[in-house]
C-alpha cells in the first residue's frame, strides 16, 4: 500500500497547451455551439449587443473622466452640482 502513489504527468506546460488548444479550437468560449444552434446572424447579434453593453459603460466612464479632468474648480467646489 505504502507504494502506491499519484504520479505528476502535467505539467505547467501541459496544461498551458491544453488551455491554448482548447481556446483555439472554440470549445472553451462556445463558438461552435453558437455558429450550430443561432447561425451567422444570430452569432452577429450577439456580437452587437455584447459591443453594446460594453461600450455603454466605458464610454460613460470615459466621459465622466473627462469631465472631471475639465474642471478646474477647486476639489472642493468640484463636487457641488453648478
Amino acid at each position: 500500500m505504502a507504494k502506491r502513489r499519484l504520479r505528476r504527468h502535467a505539467r505547467a506546460w501541459h496544461l498551458w497547451a491544453m488551455g491554448v488548444g482548447a481556446v483555439i479550437s472554440g470549445d472553451f468560449f462556445g463558438w461552435n455551439y453558437g455558429l450550430a444552434t443561432g447561425g451567422f446572424g444570430g452569432m452577429l447579434c450577439a456580437v452587437l449587443v455584447m459591443t453594446v453593453l460594453y461600450l455603454g459603460p466605458v464610454s460613460y466612464t470615459h466621459l465622466d473622466v473627462y469631465k472631471r479632468q475639465c474642471d478646474t474648480r477647486p476639489p472642493m467646489l468640484q463636487k457641488l452640482q453648478v
